[in-house]
């Protein structure tokens, strides 16, 4: 979502107290599987991080939005991150079981 949004910077704060945490406005900030530019909302800073994603075999990646975020947008970031998983499930699978209209 939109690094001026309060309601997405607040869904930020709520996940970092429990799990890693990357803020990024679209897919683009995904630069492969290995590393990710995304924004500190506490330092308004950009970062990239290395090694962002786990080597775990199986692995559970959580999604969230703010209300303003586009669904075409988090739809882009999904497929760009299941691109680096050739066994995972396909987007519009993920989309049937997560997704409502």
């Amino acid at each position: 979502g939109g690094y001026n949004s309060s309601n997405t910077s607040h869904l930020v704060e709520l996940c970092e107290e429990k799990l890693p945490t990357f803020f990024i406005s679209g897919p683009e900030k995904i630069r492969d599987q290995f590393s990710i530019e995304h924004f500190n909302w506490r330092t308004k800073e950009t970062l990239v991080t290395n090694k962002f994603l786990p080597e775990e075999k199986d692995l559970t990646i959580m999604i969230t939005s703010g209300a303003s975020c586009p669904d075409a947008l988090v739809e882009q970031v999904i497929t760009r991150i299941v691109s680096f998983f050739p066994n995972a499930k396909t987007v519009e699978e993920i989309s049937k079981e997560f997704l409502t209209d």
